[in-house]
């Protein structure tokens, strides 16, 4: 209904997650690397443009999935020899300047 021909999206779990990429096929081809709860690791090709990659995250509140998906993107930094963008929700905080609400993070 919005006009896009290709997507790929993660898996919601009860109201956590869930990611969206989608595209127009004439314009970007996009071949799904790998598809996890917290991310997803994609190949892009602007028409006849060179390769990149484009990881979308949103990461999970819980400290432990958190941990998880660090070790994951830090395989996937290690092999990296191409452009990346990295981008999205990390559901964390630099600084407790940042906070507001919630439970302490001192």
């Amino acid at each position: 209904m919005l006009g896009f021909e290709g997507y790929v999206a993660t898996e919601v779990v009860g109201y956590a997650g869930g990611i969206v990429v989608a595209w127009k096929e004439e314009f970007l081809t996009v071949e799904l690397i790998t598809k996890k709860f917290q991310f997803i690791h994609l190949k892009m090709r602007l028409e006849k443009e060179r390769e990149w990659y484009f990881t979308p995250v949103y990461a999970s509140p819980n400290e432990d999935n958190r941990r998880i998906l660090w070790e994951e993107l830090k395989v996937i930094a290690d092999n990296m020899n191409q452009p990346w963008l990295l981008a999205g929700d990390f559901n964390d905080i630099t600084s407790y300047h940042e906070k507001k609400g919630g439970g302490s993070c001192l």
